[in-house]
């Protein structure tokens, strides 16, 4: 198959001609419709701001596509069914991994990164690593739920305890930011303030329905700010960071 692959020393992927290895009794092989480019692939790329463990790796984490193969043991996929594919893949046998908190298994691989990823024609994956899709969700749309929506709706929901009514203020309006921008109005949000250094982010974020837009190269204390916008911020969450 074709696939983006990364070199050591290089800061552009080569889409070379590479070979699956055999398809195993617990896994599918899921013919990819769809990956989307994260920051952090830019980051492994051209800014080398993040070195991976071993190259040359075929990046991609946000992938969708359709079940083509599935192996002797898989039970809860058929061939055939759209499927998200988890970004970060957990052991599955520890005990935050067995209480359903993957992301905070010590032994996480995160597709594209420490394992081969799915900018490929097709993908081997553990069925515990996949989420059935709705038809009415394309696949565009279906492959940044694994990072790029999922993250921000898990630190909204799960880590911010969010509540409908509260007032929302979020640090960094990219690809993360900006969909917690989007999930915390779409949940109930009162006011959303975005905070950015970015005039494009800003942008973003005002045509996605922030009530206020904080340009942080025109402000020295944003705490003050937020104080001077709204009578008290129940939650705020930070997107502008990378690892």
């Amino acid at each position: 198959m074709k696939a983006g692959v990364l070199y050591q020393n290089e800061s552009l992927l080569k889409i070379e001609e590479v070979k699956l290895p055999e398809l195993k009794p617990n896994q599918v092989k899921v013919d990819i419709k769809c990956c989307g480019v994260c920051g952090s692939d830019v980051h492994m790329t051209i800014h080398k701001q993040v070195r991976l463990k071993h190259y040359p790796t075929i990046l991609g984490h946000e992938a969708a596509g359709v079940i083509k193969e599935i192996g002797e043991s898989v039970t809860r996929f058929k061939k055939g069914d759209r499927v998200v594919i988890s970004s970060g893949l957990g052991c599955g046998k520890c005990p935050q991994c067995l209480s359903g908190r993957h992301n905070l298994c010590p032994d996480i691989q995160v597709l594209g990164a420490e394992m081969n990823g799915a900018f490929a024609e097709e993908v081997h994956i553990e069925e515990r690593h996949l989420t059935l899709l709705p038809e009415k969700i394309p696949f565009d749309q279906g492959a940044i739920l694994a990072d790029a929506v999922s993250t921000p709706y898990h630190a909204l929901k799960y880590v911010g305890k969010f509540q409908e009514g509260e007032t929302v203020a979020i640090y960094g309006c990219g690809g993360l930011g900006i969909h917690a921008v989007i999930l915390a109005r779409a949940l109930g949000a009162n006011k959303v303030i975005a905070l950015d250094v970015d005039s494009g982010a800003l942008d973003n974020a005002g045509r996605y329905k922030a009530d206020e837009l904080v340009d942080l190269r025109k402000t020295k204390n944003s705490g003050k700010t937020l104080q001077e916008l709204t009578s008290g911020v129940d939650l705020m969450l930070d997107f502008s960071g990378y690892y």
